[in-house]
């Protein structure tokens, strides 16, 4: 009797294992939504900002971010967060890059499809506080998930070029970075490169007035891409134009429905072949966060969603589509508080 409820406690450790540890699965037909902060607030680092998400190799999550006293204070520093695979808990924030007397920036996190993670971010070396014109980009590589990191390397010569959305890997095996100049001339481009950036081409967009920056770019087949771009200085409309030839050309943007109150935006492509863009609608306030789909390459939005409404900060927002289909977001929460995470499907996009 003894020897089976061993043998009893042990299958039921087993089972409690398994549904600790297996991977979260949910069905694709069936809506799905959850959201959570990354971390807790923490009066060291009260104001936390411009957040990337990505998937890695392992099947980890892992989440960067500028957190600090202040945005472009020289204490502000790049942070990271996991969340192994089959768990819902983030780890403990850590320094990712730190620069001593410097403010860090926005990153991009990037899995391309040989397994390496690229880690993108700025350095500020302007002395006022929103100084961004001043910044160089580097370029950081793990092989390992994102446990340890190569060396920076410093892609830009000369101050003016920022990032802030998505890379793409392209049918070639390029990568396309979106870049933007936050110094004169203020314009979105994209950079192409195959060798990690030592070389690239750079394409430009056709400058607006208002102007537009912080680019998202989707590649929609057969050389047409989209691209969704921030309007500066004030509050107005979010930009698009279209590429028929990979992004070396780009039509003149034009403007469209949804509003935009001088802040980040973001768009991908789903393995449906719809776009979801993520974005302020509102002319003045970085609230409501909404996010949209399109089936048909930008040219309608049948669905919207409000991830946030409250009459706080709620900006930056930063998305990927993980092997399994759901759709992660990250953005700043509760006046840069936080970064929350937030997951969902496209089943849940398309519910009322």
């Amino acid at each position: 009797m003894m020897q089976r409820n061993y043998v009893k406690l042990a299958m039921i450790s087993v089972v409690f294992c398994l549904m600790i540890f297996m991977p979260i699965a949910f069905s694709a037909n069936e809506p799905f939504f959850e959201a959570v902060p990354v971390f807790e607030f923490d009066e060291a680092r009260p104001e936390n900002h411009a957040s990337s998400i990505g998937e890695m190799p392992n099947g980890d999550m892992l989440v960067t971010w500028f957190g600090g006293s202040r945005e472009g204070m020289p204490d502000v520093a790049l942070w990271v967060s996991r969340r192994p695979k089959g768990l819902k808990t983030w780890s403990k924030p850590e320094r990712l890059v730190d620069n001593e007397g410097l403010a860090e920036g926005n990153s991009v996190l990037f899995t391309d499809s040989k397994g390496k993670v690229w880690l993108f971010y700025v350095v500020k070396y302007g002395e006022e506080r929103h100084d961004w014109g001043k910044c160089h980009i580097f370029i950081e590589t793990s092989d390992d998930s994102g446990y340890t990191w190569s060396e920076p390397n410093q892609i830009t010569s000369e101050f003016g070029w920022i990032i802030r959305n998505n890379v793409t890997e392209l049918p070639d095996g390029k990568l396309l970075l979106p870049v933007y100049r936050d110094a004169e001339p203020f314009l979105s481009g994209v950079w192409i490169s195959g060798d990690g950036f030592r070389t690239r081409d750079e394409y430009t967009v056709p400058i607006t007035k208002p102007l537009n920056i912080q680019p998202a770019v989707v590649v929609l087949g057969s050389g047409r891409m989209a691209l969704f771009a921030r309007h500066v200085p004030e509050g107005g409309k979010i930009w698009m134009s279209t590429s028929d030839d990979w992004g070396k050309t780009w039509e003149k943007p034009k403007k469209m429905k949804f509003n935009n109150p001088s802040s980040g935006i973001n768009a991908i492509l789903l393995k449906s072949g719809a776009i979801v863009l993520a974005f302020n609608d509102s002319p003045l306030s970085r609230t409501p966060l909404n996010v949209a789909l399109s089936e048909d390459g930008g040219e309608s939005w049948k669905h919207k969603k409000t991830l946030e409404s409250s009459y706080e900060e709620f900006s930056y927002p930063y998305m990927i589509q993980d092997s399994d289909g759901i759709i992660h977001i990250t953005y700043t929460s509760n006046n840069r508080n936080f970064i929350k995470h937030a997951e969902f499907n496209e089943a849940w996009l398309k519910t009322e």
